[in-house]
């Protein structure tokens, strides 16, 4: 039953009992809280089994959300069902309980009943975080006028994130030549690295790519690679030195596994 029936039937509150992947705030029709499986569980009970059942507001709290970033369940976790060979989602950006800009028109809470009108809201969805990354890649083509969509995306997706954050979570309009049907979706030049592999299998995978210097004109960069198992990662050549801008270089990256048996189908990697 929606809050909106329940509101016509003369409650003045509700308490939901929350789907376990759905942890996320909501602006309802009449004051409502939202809990886990357990906890409305417990809060039933204490209904059922009390004569008087009371209860207490306590002010809200704020706390640091430590798991962030990471990708919301309602978003795109990849990999690309069609294509397993390209990794998605390649860029993401805040869209979880934003305060946005949303019509007076309708309500808040969409719902006929729902007299109230307000310039902003608190919204979640992958369309919420859009206008932050359409901000980002503004603010990047600002500095490079000259470069295509595809160039700031692969800035966006080889910049920002640390190592500890890692862990924790073309441009030509002419048609594709014909030979293009015999290449591996791994083996298009994009930032990301993603093949499948067999989980009871050893296997070799190379990826081949081509990097374009926009830094500085004479300028070298040197390849580290980590791993916590007996997959073996391997960049050739380990070293690449540049000297002027725009100049182009190539690398293979080699993994190879051939002793324990994985947990996935996928092998995924971010260059």
């Amino acid at each position: 039953m929606s809050l909106t029936e329940v509101g016509r039937g003369g409650a003045v509150g509700s308490i939901l009992k929350n789907d376990p992947f759905d942890d996320v705030a909501e602006v309802s029709s009449l004051p409502a809280s939202s809990l886990s499986v357990d906890k409305f569980d417990i809060v039933a009970s204490y209904l059922n089994s009390t004569k008087e059942p009371q209860a207490t507001i306590l002010k809200s709290e704020a706390i640091k959300d430590h798991d962030a970033p990471r990708a919301a369940w309602f978003s795109s976790l990849g990999p690309n069902f069609l294509v397993p060979e390209i990794l998605k989602p390649d860029i993401t950006a805040p869209g979880e309980e934003i305060l946005a800009a949303y019509s007076p028109i309708v309500s808040p809470t969409s719902s006929s009943q729902d007299k109230r009108r307000v310039k902003y809201n608190i919204l979640s969805r992958t369309s919420i975080s859009c206008p932050h990354a359409a901000g980002v890649a503004a603010y990047v083509k600002t500095f490079h006028p000259d470069w295509s969509a595809s160039a700031i995306k692969s800035a966006i997706m080889t910049t920002g994130y640390d190592e500890r954050k890692l862990r924790h979570i073309t441009g030509a309009n002419s048609p594709c030549p014909k030979a293009s049907k015999k290449v591996l979706p791994r083996d298009l030049n994009y930032p990301s690295l993603t093949a499948m592999v067999s989980p009871s299998k050893s296997f070799n995978v190379a990826f081949h790519r081509i990097v374009t210097n926009v830094g500085f004109a004479n300028s070298t960069y040197k390849a580290t690679t980590f791993t916590n198992s007996e997959v073996k990662v391997v960049v050739e050549p380990e070293v690449l030195s540049f000297k002027s801008l725009h100049e182009k270089k190539s690398f293979v990256v080699s993994i190879t596994e051939g002793q324990r048996v994985l947990p996935t189908d996928f092998l995924m990697a971010s260059s």
